[in-house]
């Protein structure tokens, strides 16, 4: 109702207020003489949380427009209420009338139906049965009937009055009437022997509506019939409320018990009362209904008066103008207490750390970033010595750098470390000195911010780059040394095929075979530091790679310390060599035990994880996506910063001389690496190391790994092309390849190659290509032979992995390859196999 009474006039004023106040906006400023060049300023400054004024100097406005507003609207509310309250009583008492009304017109036509059974009783025992014109003047009397109808003994309506309107209903069987509300109001009125109302139905003449069934029995007790009075609820509410002013003062509405329309009439939204709807129960006959009674638009616009809009209008007004006046008192002083805001905003919302220190050194102001990010109260800092937020390893340093601001240019640039709730922090400071009124040095203004997610990743980056370099160089030496030790086991092999088996000397060669064996490995596993290990990769299951392992790693771990394996359920699979994650796990869970030397378990845990931007941010040279996460945790000693620094490096290692070769850790990085993973170490002294692993979710199903079975090398008398630069190499591998028999053809380098096959293209039967040769490597000379022979044999020798043959690109279909260092009978197993297959 408060909407409704005052909310046109409150709107009015309101854009009113809104425009008086623009033009004081534009008005003030020119009456104390600024200029327009100020404006854009102004504008600027308004856009910043305007100074509270000084409350000694304003309070008697500031109560006077508050007492102004507030009596205002005590004296709004109350009129309102009023008004509220008066329109509240007069629907109640309009509702109260109209129930009283309905009620008294219901039962007087329930009643004339009883009536008139009664009498048609007594007319049909005497013979007077004018039933048409009784029924038509009862109509006359009582407006609301629809019709009256006789309907004889056996439910047939015979007689209904008025014709013409209710012709669709003579001669209907009520035993047939769609609603069974009506058959069960006839048979109620039969059995009981009293007029009885039917429920809201359908009427057989159109609309909404319900009938009263009295039965007539004559003298003798027989049924003559029923008298049927048919009321159409539109049109006997309508007769009851026929004065004009009711209805267009008050909407209207009756709703059955059943929660049924059965009547409404109402302008516009029913409840356009403002929520004034008056509810009374309505007896209609012999049930009770709901009456819903609230003021019409025509109903509201009569009591409604513009007298509170006014009055309203004007309290608000006045404390309008006291606002105003208020703030051509305050505009000046403004000015000064926002330019002072704006400074406030500046230092107390920036990122950057502010601090501002006396000539001796002490903190006189700090910004609330710095509080912050240290974990101190300003109170703490103030009065205390700058330097004492230094770590103490970089004391001397920060110390150094605050020496050099008080002398000329007093500037200086330092980065140190501070402590802070969540550990050490690196942070960069400048400063410049600021002058007094003398002109002297006052003081200084140090700037600083935080740069530690900065220095992490320059470590990182530094480390990538170190770890690079090492493995390039490990990687070169790790090829040539391949073809020495390939030279030496394989002429090795042939001087022991010449001696007898229990003769000192072939035990000598044979220990410097197993030299040579164990060299093989150590370059192995720098090869696989430098990344260019030859790798067999398939889709494989993580959780089913360790299971399959952990009866060895108990064995090799001992009894005395525990493994405990959490695999995920639904881990996605990966594509890596089965061997090397096997060695990554053996390298690690090895390393763990070594750290426990009191005891303690180890925890393998697997599961899915999404790596995000922010994570590869600071994670270098990662990309974001799915990976399976691979957690080997020890309760062991764990680690410094200093170990961690160098914790992958090769031959770094922290156990004692002749234990290890520092090759292990070194070993597991490369790997990782090499299969596009991460590998990430978290480990403090007292308290274990988590050594957690990264590798890219890979698409496909799982894949079997095909063994190879090996078998014993034997003679042939096909024609091989064999080509190798290295000129032992070439050799040894000429005569391992002719001592079964086989005829070789020989090039030392792949054009020479690719000359003798052209030359001998018919009677080739298998190509033994090195990999890396000077002008025409293995892999480009063997696509030059297939396009010529596209189904001969391939074989590739090599002693790292190289882009030309890796799983990098698609290996030429019928190729195999042997990797250097290789024993004789290996290679001649081989090209058996690939010879046989050709066959």
């Amino acid at each position: 109702m408060v909407g409704s009474v005052s909310w046109l006039g409150l709107q009015k004023f309101l854009a009113t207020v809104e425009v008086v106040w623009k033009i004081q906006e534009d008005i003030w400023p020119n009456y104390y003489g600024q200029n327009t060049t100020t404006q854009p300023i102004k504008s600027v400054c308004l856009m910043t949380p305007v100074i509270k004024p000084n409350p000694s100097r304003v309070w008697m406005p500031i109560a006077l427009f508050l007492l102004s507003s507030a009596l205002t609207l005590i004296l709004w509310k109350v009129m309102v209420g009023n008004e509220e309250h008066r329109m509240r009583l007069e629907t109640e008492v309009t509702a109260e009338q109209v129930k009283f009304r309905l009620e008294a017109w219901f039962d007087t036509r329930g009643a004339v139906v009883t009536q008139f059974a009664e009498d048609w009783a007594q007319s049909l025992a005497s013979g007077n049965e004018d039933f048409t014109g009784r029924a038509e003047r009862i109509i006359q009397l009582y407006p609301g009937f629809q019709a009256l109808n006789f309907i004889d003994d056996s439910w047939v309506i015979r007689i209904v009055v008025p014709l013409e309107s209710n012709r669709a209903a003579l001669g209907k069987d009520l035993h047939h009437h769609p609603s069974d509300g009506v058959r069960e109001a006839i048979a109620y009125a039969l059995e009981k022997k009293v007029s009885h109302r039917s429920p809201l139905i359908q009427l057989l003449q159109g609309g909404p509506g319900f009938a009263i069934y009295s039965p007539v029995f004559l003298p003798d007790g027989s049924l003559a019939g029923f008298i049927n009075g048919v009321f159409g609820v539109d049109e006997l509410v309508d007769s009851c409320l026929s004065e004009t002013n009711l209805r267009e003062r008050f909407n209207f509405r009756l709703v059955t018990p059943d929660d049924r329309v059965a009547y409404h009439r109402f302008d516009g939204d029913f409840n356009g009362g403002g929520g004034q709807i008056v509810t009374h129960p309505v007896r209609i006959v012999d049930r009770d209904w709901r009456l819903d009674v609230t003021l019409s638009p025509k109903g509201l616009a009569r009591v409604e008066t513009r007298a509170d809009d006014f009055l309203v209008a004007i309290g608000f007004g006045l404390s309008l103008l006291l606002a105003i006046l208020f703030r051509a008192y305050q505009v000046r002083q403004q000015e000064l207490d926002e330019g002072r805001e704006q400074y406030r905003l500046l230092v107390e919302n920036q990122a950057d750390f502010m601090v501002k220190v006396d000539h001796e050194g002490c903190m006189v102001f700090v910004s609330p970033s710095l509080c912050q990010f240290i974990g101190r109260r300003e109170s703490q800092l103030l009065g205390e010595d700058f330097l004492t937020t230094a770590f103490e390893k970089d004391l001397p340093a920060a110390r150094q750098a605050m020496d050099e601001l008080k002398q000329p240019p007093h500037q200086m640039e330092s980065e140190f470390r501070i402590q802070t709730p969540k550990g050490e922090s690196w942070t960069q400071w400048s400063g410049s000195s600021f002058r007094g009124a003398q002109g002297k040095v006052d003081g200084f203004i140090v700037v600083g911010r935080d740069i530690s997610p900065r220095r992490e990743l320059e470590g990182q980056l530094r480390q990538s780059q170190r770890l690079q370099a090492v493995g390039q160089l490990a990687g070169g030496i790790a090829h040539d040394f391949n073809n020495i030790l390939q030279a030496i086991q394989g002429y090795i092999e042939f001087v022991m095929d010449d001696l007898p088996s229990e003769s000192e000397s072939y035990h000598d060669l044979d220990q410097a075979r197993v030299a040579t064996e164990r060299a093989a490995v150590l370059v192995r596993q720098l090869l696989a530091f430098s990344r260019r290990q030859i790798l067999k990769p398939v889709n494989l299951d993580v959780n089913l790679v360790i299971a399959g392992m952990m009866s060895m790693l108990e064995r090799v771990i001992g009894s005395t310390i525990p493994i405990v394996f959490n695999p995920q359920e639904d881990l996605g699979l990966i594509r890596a060599d089965h061997g090397q994650l096997e060695q990554i796990l053996m390298n690690l869970a090895v390393n763990a035990r070594d750290a426990m030397e009191s005891g303690g378990q180890i925890t393998i845990t697997t599961t899915n994880e999404f790596l995000d931007e922010d994570f590869c941010r600071r994670n270098m040279g990662h990309k974001a996506g799915h990976y399976v996460r691979l957690d080997i945790a020890d309760s062991g000693t764990g680690m410094d910063q200093e170990v961690l620094d160098k914790l992958f490096e090769p031959f770094y290692t922290t156990k004692d001389a002749g234990t290890g070769t520092g090759l292990g850790l070194a070993t597991v990085y490369g790997i990782v690496k090499q299969h596009d993973g991460m590998i990430l170490v978290a480990s403090k002294p007292g308290e274990g190391s988590c050594f957690s692993i990264y590798l890219p979710v890979a698409e496909g199903f799982l894949e079997q790994e095909v063994e190879i079975q090996q078998t014993m090398a034997s003679h042939g008398h096909e024609t091989i092309l064999f080509a190798e630069d290295e000129t032992l190499l070439r050799k040894l591998g000429t005569r391992i390849i002719q001592s079964a028999g086989y005829k070789v053809l020989v090039g030392a380098d792949g054009m020479e190659a690719w000359d003798i096959y052209l030359k001998n293209e018919s009677s080739i039967d298998l190509a033994v290509l090195d990999i890396v040769m000077p002008q025409l490597d293995g892999r480009e000379l063997a696509e030059r032979i297939r396009q010529k022979k596209p189904d001969l044999p391939v074989i590739f020798v090599s002693g790292f992995d190289s882009d030309s043959v890796s799983g990098h690109k698609d290996p030429l279909p019928r190729s195999s390859r042997v990797d250097k260092p290789y024993h004789r009978n290996d290679l001649l197993a081989v090209i058996r196999q690939v010879l046989d297959g050709k066959e």
